[in-house]
């Protein structure tokens, strides 16, 4: 997260009023290519390759970024906030098929259920982005300016604080959530796919 505040110098107050904050969402899909001959060669590439500096290995993986950028000048008559840009920038990682290997007929059904499974998890991911992207776009548009900027940056700082928060919990309640796909024909053979 990047947020940068004008300085904060006693001028006049700039013609115009305060502009309202934007948003912007940059969207990307990076897909990694798996193959096998049988279920158990196709799930043990299913690892999205740097997922393990993440701490973790994922079959899928959504990142996001959050960028906040604008000014805070400080007039005669308070605080104004102007030119404020929420950039969101998300990229999904997920599983694709390798072209180059025809798929065994036996694994058709199965990979079209684990690929779809991996791509509604990360749906979800990106949608909670999304959200906590408009909920701080919503309260940093109504943010009502301080007479000094010191108070409302801390005021920013603080709703962006909140939004974050709000988003680690429901992406960790997500990947709590046992994802579970049946591989082969007995019910116990069943293993759990993480995030």
């Amino acid at each position: 997260m990047c947020l940068a505040a004008g300085a904060a110098t006693a001028v006049d107050a700039p013609d115009g009023a305060p502009t309202k904050p934007r948003l912007i969402v940059e969207e990307s899909t990076v897909y990694y290519s798996v193959r096998g001959r049988n279920l158990e060669e196709l799930v043990s590439q299913l690892h999205v390759p740097d997922s393990g500096e993440l701490g973790r290995e994922a079959h899928g993986l959504t990142r996001s970024e959050l960028r906040i950028d604008g000014e805070l000048t400080q007039t005669r008559q308070g605080c104004l906030m102007s030119g404020y840009t929420i950039q969101l920038v998300l990229r999904m990682d997920l599983p694709r098929w390798d072209q180059a290997m025809p798929m065994p007929r036996s694994l058709a059904g199965k990979w079209e259920q684990i690929s779809n499974t991996i791509v509604r998890h990360e749906q979800q991911h990106r949608q909670n982005a999304l959200e906590g992207a408009v909920r701080l776009l919503e309260e940093l548009s109504a943010l009502e300016p301080d007479r000094r900027c010191l108070r409302t940056s801390q005021a920013i700082r603080s709703a962006v604080q909140r939004m974050e928060a709000r988003r680690d919990l429901q992406d960790r309640l997500l990947d709590e959530r046992p994802v579970l796909i049946q591989f082969g024909s007995p019910a116990s053979s069943r293993r759990r796919l993480p995030r």
